[in-house]
């Protein structure tokens, strides 16, 4: 490509101007004012214009409102437009302004007048800061630079009514002048008016999301004050809080806006609020359209669209007069970007969709790009996001029917979704409850722990676990996976025709307990009959009744599992299936009470809630617990005496205390309720008096023991009593 002499001297000129190697103030001041009467004091703004704003030219079909970058250069701007509207022909129809805002140090070069508006910095008057007044050039008045652009609006609605079209077009910081104001200002020809924004080094966010690669919208870390005005709507100015937050989206959202940016515009300011916009101009852009698409839906496109200017940076004439910025600013053909704009086709298949789990399947994306290519690809497989531009492998570790979704998005933030729902079918292993892809007891196991309380179980398990056909999961569900392992059933589910009716009921029976001694209640199942499954529902004053436990009973020699739970508001409950049924008066299992106080001699439990297989038994059982008024002290040894452990229950340590009346020898020992022996604490003879041991809870080996009741006893010579401990980890 050959460049022009003139082409690279004023590219250097610009590159030299933003590096700020040139002189603060302008070179140039408008040579045209446009006056306001603000709070009755006169305000002129200079302006670059290619007519007289007095002149009503009847023959006026457009108007283009140009805004400068940070050097003020008006001028640059109003040229750059003009010199493109001569070259089209247009120049007698549009009418060109450039207004020019100053600051301090033009208004001390150039001796402007009173009337003349200026700000501190370049950020006052680009986002819609109020003028400044101090004592060295004090004005009557201090506006917003919004305010000017609704005057000038205002104005030429009204002195150029003819006029078809109103153009507001920034490059730079007269693109994030655009950007604020377009949400900012309540002027409303948006039959008439459109914006062109190009190339801001940052824009306004409407929430406290920003992009995060590569599709996801998120609050970013490391930069307090992200979210404050310009960039977000914390803080705002006076210009912007007269209207709310959700008044300024709204204006936005109505706005006719195009976003030129160039393609190789990789500069911008490097502040920790624009970087988390982007690292760049070109990429804070594309983010921005990006996320009104996120913001608003993609609906936005209709009224909001963005170009990219090959081959092009920051440089705004190159912009304005590419093809596509003629396309934007002037609606000339010729910018394939806009006339043929079109998204990205989301497309895929897979090598196959069904069969047991874990079933890997590869997902073959063949989508294709429209005018952009193809920045991302999103795949959603089981309410899992996944990012993957390329084929996809995925692996199905549970059964049922699975939608899959794949996401295209390209690089301006259009995007595409196919999804196909049900797509993926993976047969459901019946009795596998906790999808290891295996049946066995632990799935049994898992199922009780459900029927009690313990865990919860998703929908799918729920199924797998329905063996019986009911839509319930019950105990009932659990023996038949027994039987089904141990091969008294060919295959699960069975036959809803299949009836396993059982009967049976509790032992209603009284128990007789001390206070602050172990108490053991048999939970007794009698006139049984093909019983292969039960939960009971036990309730007990847990004011009276403390430190409950339980133990399975003779129940687990038939090849029952049996889980259970201990509710704090004294709730009891247990759950067991087998493989073979019951058909005898059989223990379940075994609770152990200390009580703390019997009412009016005893204490009741009760059951009401009884259910054996799937037959729920409708009656009220109670097992009575009766106080011990007294004991026959002829019935104890009158040579030792063994006293209560303390405390009991316990979980490290507790202390064993004896008495001997004369020198004996002795034996203490501790087993557990199968008889077994657990730890030898004392052996030999032991003199008159009180003893006292201590144990920590472990055995012979020293290794711990496992929580639950523990009996010791003491031993002197041919005669013994015995004690009953709660161990608690």
């Amino acid at each position: 490509m050959i460049v022009k002499p003139k082409t690279i001297l004023i590219k250097l000129i610009f590159l030299i101007a933003t590096a700020g190697l040139l002189k603060a103030q302008v070179n140039v001041i408008g040579n045209k004012f446009f006056t306001i009467d603000y709070q009755g004091s006169s305000v002129a703004l200079p302006i670059f214009s290619n007519m007289e704003l007095n002149e009503n030219n009847i023959e006026l079909e457009k108007v283009i409102i140009v805004m400068h970058g940070q050097n003020r250069n008006a001028s640059d701007y109003f040229n750059s437009i003009n010199s493109i509207t001569s070259s089209i022909e247009l120049q007698n129809e549009t009418l060109i302004i450039a207004p020019q805002f100053l600051l301090l140090e033009d208004i001390e070069h150039w001796d402007l007048g009173s009337t003349i508006p200026y700000w501190q910095n370049n950020t006052g008057w680009t986002t819609g800061n109020q003028s400044l007044s101090t004592l060295q050039h004090p004005r009557d008045f201090q506006l917003s630079s919004f305010t000017i652009i609704d005057s000038l609006l205002s104005f030429i609605h009204s002195e150029f009514s003819s006029a078809e079209e109103i153009v507001l077009v920034g490059n730079s910081a007269g693109g994030q002048f655009l950007n604020r104001y377009a949400g900012g200002s309540p002027i409303a020809f948006n039959e008439k008016m459109k914006f062109i924004i190009s190339g801001p080094s940052s824009f306004l966010y409407f929430d406290e999301n920003r992009y995060e690669y590569p599709n996801s919208w998120t609050l970013p870390s490391g930069c307090n004050n992200y979210n404050e005005y310009k960039y977000g709507l914390d803080d705002l100015n006076n210009y912007m809080s007269i209207a709310s937050a959700d008044s300024i989206i709204a204006r936005y959202q109505k706005r006719k806006i195009t976003y030129l940016v160039g393609e190789q515009d990789n500069g911008g300011t490097t502040d920790c609020q624009s970087m988390v916009q982007g690292q760049h101009r070109l990429e804070r852009s594309l983010n921005y359209y990006n996320y009104l698409q996120h913001y608003f839906s993609q609906d936005i496109t209709d009224k909001q669209k963005i170009i990219i200017i090959p081959n092009v940076d920051h440089y705004h004439d190159e912009i304005f007069s590419s093809p596509c910025g003629k396309k934007a600013i002037f609606d000339i053909d010729g910018c394939e970007q806009i006339e043929n704009l079109t998204g990205p086709t989301a497309l895929f298949s897979s090598n196959i969709s069904s069969g047991n789990y874990p079933l890997s399947i590869n997902f073959i994306n063949s989508s294709y790009s429209g005018t952009y290519e193809i920045e991302h690809s999103l795949w959603g497989i089981e309410q899992e996001l996944i990012y993957n531009n390329e084929n996809l492998e995925y692996t199905f570790n549970y059964p049922g029917e699975h939608d899959a979704e794949l996401i295209v998005i390209d690089k301006i933030g259009l995007r595409d979704t196919l999804i196909i729902e049900s797509y993926i079918k993976i047969d459901t292993l019946f009795g596998d409850i906790n999808l290891d892809t295996q049946i066995n007891s632990d799935d049994v196991e898992t199922l009780l722990s459900y029927a009690v309380g313990e865990i919860e179980l998703n929908p799918i398990q729920i199924i797998s676990g329905d063996v019986d056909n009911n839509e319930t999961l019950s105990p009932f569900d659990g023996s038949l996976i027994l039987q089904y392992i141990q091969g008294q059933l060919n295959q699960i589910p069975i036959d809803n025709s299949q009836e396993f009716i059982a009967s049976g009921a509790l032992d209603e029976t009284e128990i007789p307990g001390a206070i602050d001694e172990i108490i053991q209640v048999p939970i007794v199942l009698e006139n049984t009959e093909n019983v292969y499954s039960f939960k009971a529902t036990i309730n007990y004053d847990n004011n009276e009744l403390s430190s409950a436990t339980i133990y399975a009973g003779p129940v687990i020699d038939l090849g029952f599992k049996i889980e259970t739970k201990i509710e704090d508001d004294g709730t009891i409950l247990i759950a067991g299936a087998g493989p073979l049924s019951i058909n005898e008066r059989t223990t379940i299992a075994n609770l152990y009470f200390i009580s703390s106080e019997f009412s009016n001699g005893e204490t009741i439990l009760f059951c009401n809630d009884l259910i054996l297989n799937n037959t729920q038994v409708n009656e009220i059982y109670s097992i009575k617990i009766s106080q011990i008024l007294s004991i026959n002290e002829s019935s104890l040894p009158h040579d030792f005496y063994l006293g209560t452990n303390f405390p009991n229950p316990f979980n490290s340590r507790t202390k064993i205390n004896f008495s001997l009346d004369r020198d004996l020898e002795i034996k203490l020992e501790i087993k557990n309720l199968k008889g077994q022996l657990i730890r030898s604490l004392l052996y030999g003879k032991y003199q008159k008096g009180t003893h006292n041991i201590i144990w920590d809870g472990k055995d012979d080996s020293n290794r711990p023991v496992v929580s639950g009741i523990y009996v010791y006893t003491l031993k002197v010579n041919k005669k013994s009593t015995t004690k009953k401990m709660l161990y608690l980890k």
